[in-house]
């Protein structure tokens, strides 16, 4: 059950905020140690590159290597979100048309990015010199 999909503000589990997810897309949604990590969700640095992944149930599935963590972050959301639809076609005739719509629907919080932005005066400026190479408005869509 997941209370969170239709609305992240819900507090309270009830049928109207909240809809039943097969495990596959549930474990999908959940952030894995997003909190304890120095850099974005889905990015590891290495060495002088970044390095995006996502899971795909038990599986990691390595998506490249980059010389931004800003260029990492943006094919680790598109990917996850893209993976989210194909599961929302995947599962659409067994899951609540609301889930299917809210999954279809589903977009990467960028409150991990902007975290990242504030942790460190030195991690943000190098951060801020690397969004003026990118059009932001199309990364966060």
């Amino acid at each position: 059950m997941d209370k969170d999909l239709l609305g992240s503000e819900n507090k309270i589990y009830s049928e109207d905020v909240c809809v039943f997810l097969p495990k596959i897309i549930n474990l999908t949604i959940a952030t894995r140690g997003a909190t304890e990590s120095k850099t974005l969700i889905g990015v590891e640095k290495r060495g002088r590159k970044f390095h995006a992944s996502i899971h795909k149930g038990k599986k990691r599935q390595f998506l490249g290597c980059y010389e931004t963590e800003i260029e990492a972050f943006s094919a680790y959301k598109t990917a996850k979100e893209n993976y989210l639809k194909q599961l929302a076609q995947e599962w659409k005739s067994e899951i609540d048309p609301r889930a299917y719509n809210a999954l279809m629907q589903y977009k990467i919080q960028t409150t991990w990015f902007y975290k990242a932005l504030l942790d460190c005066e030195s991690e943000r400026v190098l951060l801020n010199k690397e969004l003026k190479q990118y059009d932001t408005t199309t990364l966060f869509k």
